[in-house]
């Protein structure tokens, strides 16, 4: 994650601060302020992936000690909680759902629909899983795929305005007598931008590559965890989820929050494990 914040405030930031008052001109000034738009987009995106809900699923002990467990089910659409660990393994999950591609979560003990996942950097299951990212601290899921794609798309534009500038900036050629060229920066620091827009140009292939991947998702209807684990699904077959729309687009609905990160539960200080439910549901 601080990778991702670097190879963004740093190129930027010797952009506006060493090349960008170099440039006089209608055209740079033009330049400049579509440098800012693309920064501000690429950050604001950034803090959104980073920091919004990706979808995910309550625990089955969170469930029953928030008291919530009717409310998922209005907003899934199915009982989430399922038959209980104490019930046989094939009984757990509804045969309806089951038939439909609902899996039981061992780890959360609860019923999580077909294109949900389990994330085991996060410990929890979450809606329409993508994948979890490094760069971003977080899952990509359902309900923030949206923030993650504008992000790659903003950062790949903002590398193609940015980048070349550095790469290709050099100390301004000499006035006759000896004196450097008025208004312009000192030549020391010249080879340092020059360096970095290299090792961030690297880093902007990769990121688009990246970008072009999620185009080819987004367009073959699957997420990235389907077409790595060898799903073959195309747009048509795919089926909404009650209450969320299931295809993987920017355009999908997200869906409401199923998970409240301020919501207060209580824990046993001896076993770190949560006391039992204060909301009278079932265990």
């Amino acid at each position: 994650n601080i990778c991702a914040w670097c190879f963004i405030i740093l190129p930027c930031s010797l952009y506006f601060g060493v090349v960008a008052p170099s440039m006089h001109s209608e055209v740079a000034n033009a330049f400049f302020w579509i440098v800012v738009f693309l920064f501000t987009t690429t950050v604001v995106s950034l803090f959104l992936t980073c920091c919004s809900d990706p979808g995910v699923l309550p625990r089955r002990s969170v469930i029953l000690q928030t008291g919530t467990a009717e409310e998922l089910s209005e907003a899934l659409g199915y009982n989430v909680l399922g038959g209980g660990p104490d019930v046989p393994p094939g009984e757990r999950v509804p045969a309806a759902l089951a038939a439909a591609g609902y899996k039981w979560c061992e780890t959360c003990q609860i019923v999580r629909p077909k294109r949900a996942s389990h994330c085991r950097d996060c410990d929890c299951c979450i809606l329409r899983f993508d994948h979890h990212c490094p760069f971003v601290n977080n899952c990509v899921g359902q309900r923030n795929y949206r923030y993650f794609v504008m992000f790659t798309t903003s950062v790949c534009l903002l590398a193609m305005f940015v980048i070349p500038t550095l790469t290709a900036a050099a100390p301004p050629e000499p006035v006759p007598g000896g004196a450097e060229a008025p208004d312009e920066p000192p030549q020391k620091g010249w080879s340092t931008v020059a360096i970095v827009g290299a090792v961030a140009a690297v880093a902007a292939m990769g990121v688009g590559l990246l970008c072009v991947y999620h185009v080819f998702l987004m367009v073959t209807g699957r997420t990235t965890k389907e077409h790595w684990s060898g799903v073959r699904q195309g747009r048509q077959r795919l089926q909404r989820i009650e209450d969320a729309d299931s295809e993987p687009s920017v355009f999908a609905n997200p869906g409401p929050p199923l998970f409240d990160p301020r919501q207060i539960v209580f824990v046993d200080r001896d076993t770190n494990e949560l006391l039992p439910t204060r909301g009278g549901g079932q265990v």
